[in-house]
C-alpha cells in the first residue's frame, strides 16, 4: 500500500469510525430516555396498583415536587384520568389504566431491547474499524501488522 493510498484509506475509516461513534452516542441518549420513561411508569404503575387495594378516605401522601408531599384523602380509588397523548386526558377505570400502564412498560421494553442490539452491533463495528486503522496507520509507519 502506497503512502498516499494508505492515508486516503486512513482518512476514510476516521470519517466512518466518527460517522459510527455519533450513532452510538445518539442511541445512548434514547436508551437514556427509554430508561427514565420506563422508571415513571414502573413508579406510576406500583402506584395505582397500590391505590387500587386501599379503602376511600385512606390518608394518603401526595408528591407535589421537590421532594415535598402533602396529605390527602382518597376519595375515589376506582377512577384515573389519563394522558392519552397531544395534552389530552381520559378518564379511565383504574383496571384499564393499570392496563395501558403494563402496555406501555413492554413497549419501552421491546424498544430497549432493540436499541440493545444495535448498540451491540455499533460496538462490534466501531472495534472492526479501530482495528483496521490501527493496522493501516501500523504499515504507514512501517510496522509488520497485517488486518
Amino acid at each position: 500500500m502506497g503512502k498516499e493510498e494508505g492515508e486516503e484509506s486512513l482518512r476514510r475509516l476516521v470519517a466512518e469510525l466518527q460517522r459510527l461513534e455519533e450513532m452510538y452516542n445518539a442511541l445512548q441518549g434514547q436508551l437514556g430516555l427509554i430508561d427514565a420513561a420506563l422508571s415513571e411508569l414502573q413508579i406510576a404503575n406500583a402506584t395505582l396498583e397500590g391505590v387500587k387495594k386501599e379503602k376511600k378516605e385512606t390518608s394518603l401522601f401526595v408528591p407535589v415536587g421537590g421532594g415535598a408531599y402533602m396529605k390527602a384523602a382518597l376519595t375515589d380509588n376506582e377512577q384515573v384520568i389519563m394522558n392519552i397523548g397531544a395534552g389530552v386526558s381520559k378518564e379511565k377505570n383504574i383496571d384499564e389504566a393499570i392496563g395501558d400502564m403494563r402496555a406501555r412498560i413492554t413497549e419501552l421494553q421491546a424498544t430497549r431491547t432493540k436499541i440493545e442490539q444495535q448498540l451491540s452491533l455499533l460496538e462490534d463495528s466501531i472495534n472492526e474499524k479501530r482495528r483496521e486503522t490501527e493496522a493501516i496507520y501500523e504499515r504507514m509507519r512501517g510496522g509488520t501488522r497485517g488486518v
